[in-house]
């Protein structure tokens, strides 16, 4: 199968969003809200969502390739943190003065290797690496898990 198209930089306006939205049929959607609602309980309950979660499903599941399925994910997992946020925050889970610097450095981090990976690195060498994080991760927290 191809890739699928890419939009060239500054396509995704205000103006064309109705338009695209629009062009929507049910097919279309239910396979992503599905993806939508597992990652939204997901990232609710563990923490996790966008990158463990929507990426991988959203490359099965579509036509995308793992670099559009990230930059996607993304930019659905914004209002997902803030309700995250919002639902700690209320039950006192959250400490500012430990996320404040923390989300300055993300931030940072997130455009430096967005902007690096996208442009450098092949589709498949950022799905390698990124295979090889979920499994350390996975296999570390695992591992802790069995500790007492």
């Amino acid at each position: 199968s191809s890739a699928p198209r890419r939009e060239p930089r500054g396509a995704f306006a205000l103006d064309d969003l109705a338009r695209r939205v629009a062009s929507l049929t049910p097919a279309d959607v239910a396979p992503l809200l599905s993806i939508g609602v597992l990652a939204g309980f997901l990232a609710g309950l563990f923490g996790v969502g966008g990158g463990a979660i929507v990426v991988p499903l959203l490359a099965l599941a579509t036509d995308m390739d793992h670099k559009l399925s990230l930059g996607t994910s993304l930019a659905a997992m914004v209002p997902t943190a803030v309700a995250g946020v919002a639902a700690h925050a209320s039950l006192g889970n959250v400490r500012p003065r430990t996320a404040t610097p923390l989300l300055f450095g993300t931030c940072f981090g997130a455009y430096v290797a967005g902007r690096v990976g996208s442009a450098y690195l092949p589709d498949d060498q950022m799905k390698l690496g990124f295979g090889l994080l979920m499994g350390i991760l996975g296999s570390r927290t695992l591992l802790t898990s069995f500790r007492r």
